[in-house]
């Protein structure tokens, strides 16, 4: 449909407005107001006596002409894997459609599904080999692929800490606080009795038992595919080859049994605050997680 609104200025600086032609515009319904769309200056009482008739009562004819014949736009954000092959399947596809709504044969209807099965498998092969050779970019940086995925998926993160707080005052802050809480957790224990556990002969402890690559099997699968960035691999690639990685975490675990050795990287940790409720001071509000 042509658009038939023509403004040399912006309606609602009330600027002059020509109305050349339009679907309604010949409706009787309307030809009260007809004069107050013309650029002649006219009086307030007519101006209130004609628009008054319209749908929206009494009002500038300008500000409601231009919400009938204002078109609607709608911006979407272009994709990086839309090429121009697929621009042109999503313009056969519809012309298709508006051949099939305008002419609805049996003929046509297949052809737009035709044209509309191509265009999805196109728009799908193209979204795929895209999202591959992102993950297959970030190599083995952890960070930077659980960064793409966010980004794939639109996930995003929000800071529950205060930005006005350097992070050495925050690190001091949660040290005192956490300090002074169990200060005062041990203090109320000082009111109740004191569990002595009964005398039991307990053989001295010598050594560790070894374990088999069955037991390291059955502990992965039954692991939780969560992961930490300190881990060198995702916890969903090790379960999903765990018979290649039992082995090899066998011997691991069993070589630190043997010798009374645990590797230092094993003992870091990410301490990561958890918001609890919105109310209280950041502080309490934080627990380590």
């Amino acid at each position: 449909m042509k658009k038939s609104l023509k403004s040399t200025e912006n309606p609602v600086n009330q600027g002059p407005l020509v109305i050349e032609s339009g679907p309604w515009f010949s409706n009787p319904y309307f030809d009260p107001c007809k004069q107050d769309l013309n650029p002649e200056p006219h009086g307030a009482a007519d101006h209130s006596t004609h628009c008054a008739t319209l749908p929206h009562g009494g009002c500038d004819p300008r500000l409601r002409t231009t919400e009938l014949w204002s078109p609607v736009i709608t911006v979407r954000q272009s994709v990086p894997w839309f090429d121009n092959e697929a621009s042109r399947l999503k313009t056969k596809t519809r012309n298709a459609e508006r051949r099939w709504l305008k002419h609805p044969t049996s003929e046509n209807h297949d052809s737009f599904r035709s044209f509309r099965n191509e265009y999805k498998n196109h728009v799908e092969a193209l979204k795929s080999t895209f999202i591959r050779r992102k993950i297959e970019s970030c190599g083995n940086d952890t960070r930077q692929l659980f960064a793409t995925v966010a980004n794939i998926t639109g996930s995003t993160k929000t800071n529950p800490l205060p930005d006005d707080v350097s992070d050495d005052q925050l690190a001091g802050d949660f040290a005192t606080y956490f300090y002074n809480k169990v200060d005062v957790i041990r203090n109320e224990l000082e009111h109740h009795p004191i569990f002595i556990p009964p005398e039991m002969s307990v053989p001295p402890f010598v050594s560790f038992s070894t374990i088999d690559v069955s037991t390291v099997t059955a502990l992965i699968r039954n692991a939780k595919p969560t992961t930490c960035q300190l881990d060198p691999l995702p916890s969903s690639l090790v379960k999903e080859h765990y018979d290649i990685f039992a082995p090899i975490f066998c011997k691991i675990i069993n070589t630190s049994l043997s010798t009374g050795n645990f590797h230092p990287d094993w003992k870091q940790a990410i301490v990561k605050p958890l918001l609890k409720k919105t109310n209280l001071d950041h502080k309490e509000e934080l627990s380590p997680g």
